[in-house]
């Protein structure tokens, strides 16, 4: 998965914000990994394997208000690639 983090006022590329990859299965709570993106604005996540129930991508960084990217399995059908 590729993650892009660009200013909405200026739509330039955002280095340095923080990505926590979460995911849950039914009574679980796991830390998929923690990134940060680089002088393009950009991370690559490794795709999960497993059968989560849901994902979560916490985005912050100084300056700019945190992301939440939340994702339901059982709602919306599998993580898309």
């Amino acid at each position: 998965l590729v993650f892009q983090a660009v200013d909405a006022a200026t739509g330039l590329p955002l280095a340095g914000f923080k990505l926590d990859f979460e995911a849950t299965e039914e009574q679980s709570h796991f830390i998929l990994g923690r990134y940060v993106t680089d002088a393009s604005g950009r991370a690559e996540l490794p795709y999960p394997e497993g059968d989560f129930r849901s994902f979560d991508i916490w985005a912050n960084r100084d300056g700019y208000v945190p992301k939440i990217v939340h994702w339901e399995t059982g709602e919306r059908g599998p993580f898309p690639t």
